[in-house]
């Protein structure tokens, strides 16, 4: 009788404990957004306190999250570079500091953040239905030309949601929806050569603050072209014989004051306030989200969105803390140290500039094609090639977006490539490697050759 008294009392314990969970979730990812959003903008001194309170804050919304990410591979590497920076403190004696970490790449998770916001609302607009009705033209299946400048487009407000949602969108019809997703997978990686439009192009920009970004669109242009170019000699038809579903006429004016929100808040970010470009980025795509939610649904709805981008995106957001943990621990004097030792013997030919190149653009992308992070390469990988490397830090920058762009593409463990075949049904591997191998081996030639001659030039 005391054991049923115990048993029917955890019920009601369990449910109430989950319905708290449930419930302040949302304000705690609410919450965490806005002092990652302060701290990322330079209203809030970058210290120990201000460290720790984001470090809580975020880690909050994880903890209450842990259901949704525990079992994700981002995840997985994320506890996997913990341990190696646990290792570091006992071996090294590096920092272990997870607080610092996560100030680290603040501008990258409030990037993730506000994307998962800016979505929401796109999606509470119904922007499928725009894109339907671009899509429903005759002329754009007599080449692959307009879909990817379209697509591109679309990148900058959706980011890598570009990928899933045209999957989607022409997998029921008589259009080749492989087709259309293999386009909107390499005009999202083109972006990536001219602006941080991808969490993963953030994380590269946030290593060189002093980038100049003027001579870095110069640079990145011509291989965003080149897959535009390879992309249409490659692609075949990417029409059928019954075009999507009619349907009335979309209202864009919703759209026109969002885009005119975004580019104000943009260049007065950039230009007047004179923060870095991808804190800027972060903080339009967050703030334009943020306010044309509150202007259409609410401040509620807006709370609610919050805590649902910090579940969704929970997973990532704990592999950047952990992969600012380990690089605070490489870039301290004794990781530095340690590193310097590790590559003085191989210093003299990593530091080769082609070599630097090829291993970067082209040797590294396998590894995540073995279902390593890009991420992890990354933070892995800079340290030691930033050391040794004799070009500038817009031909580095380069590179390093060159990596994430193809492992991107090939890497079946890739948010684009797992997003890409759920949206229409298929395996990863079967929209990642098969679909991109060729693309991508020549991809990565011009990308040593042009950034290997630009770097000599400069």
């Amino acid at each position: 009788m005391l054991f049923k008294s115990i048993s029917a009392n955890q019920a009601p314990l369990k449910l109430r404990t989950r319905n708290l969970i449930v419930k302040s979730q949302p304000v705690v990812g609410f919450a965490a957004c806005c002092w990652v959003a302060l701290l990322s903008i330079g209203v809030l001194p970058e210290s120990a306190w201000a460290n720790t309170v984001t470090l809580t804050s975020v880690g909050g919304g994880l903890l209450l999250s842990l259901s949704t990410w525990m079992r994700k591979s981002s995840a997985g590497w994320g506890i996997a570079l913990f341990g190696l920076a646990a290792i570091s403190y006992t071996v090294l004696n590096t920092p272990f500091d997870p607080a610092s970490g996560t100030t680290r790449f603040s501008s990258v998770i409030l990037l993730l953040l506000g994307i998962g916001i800016l979505r929401k609302y796109l999606v509470s607009q119904n922007i499928s239905h725009v894109i339907e009705q671009v899509l429903g033209q005759p002329r754009l299946r007599e080449s692959p030309f307009p879909l990817f400048l379209l697509y591109s487009s679309l990148t900058f407000l959706l980011s890598l949601a570009v990928v899933p949602l045209v999957g989607a969108l022409t997998r029921n019809t008589q259009l080749d929806h492989r087709e259309h997703v293999r386009i909107a997978m390499r005009s999202v990686g083109s972006t990536m050569f001219i602006a941080p439009t991808t969490v993963g192009a953030a994380a590269v920009a946030l290593m060189f603050p002093d980038l100049n970004w003027g001579q870095a669109v110069v640079v990145g242009m011509p291989l965003a072209t080149a897959m535009l170019v390879l992309t249409c000699l490659r692609s075949a038809g990417v029409g059928g014989e019954k075009q999507l579903p009619s349907s009335g006429p979309a209202d864009l004016r919703w759209l026109s004051r969002l885009i005119g929100l975004f580019l104000a808040i943009l260049i007065g970010a950039k230009f007047v306030v004179g923060l870095t470009t991808v804190t800027a980025v972060a903080l339009a795509v967050s703030l334009s989200g943020a306010l044309s939610t509150i202007h259409a649904q609410g401040l509620r709805a807006l709370i609610a969105n919050a805590g649902e981008a910090v579940n969704n995106s929970s997973a990532e957001i704990m592999m950047f803390i952990a992969c600012g943990t380990l690089f605070v621990a490489l870039n301290s004097p004794e990781g530095s140290l340690f590193l310097q030792g590790a590559v003085k013997g191989a210093s003299g030919v990593l530091s080769i500039t082609p070599v630097q190149a090829l291993v970067i653009v082209s040797a590294l992308p396998l590894l995540s094609v073995c279902g390593v992070h890009p991420m992890v390469l990354f933070t892995a990988f800079f340290p030691i090639f930033h050391s040794v490397s004799t070009v500038g830090n817009v031909i580095q920058y380069h590179w390093w977006i060159a990596m994430f762009v193809i492992a991107q593409l090939i890497s079946p463990v890739s948010i684009s490539a797992i997003a890409a075949a759920s949206s229409i049904g298929l395996s990863p591997s079967k929209v990642s490697l098969r679909l991109h191998a060729g693309f991508a081996l020549l991809l990565s030639i011009c990308c040593v050759v042009y950034l290997s001659w630009v770097g000599y030039l400069l």
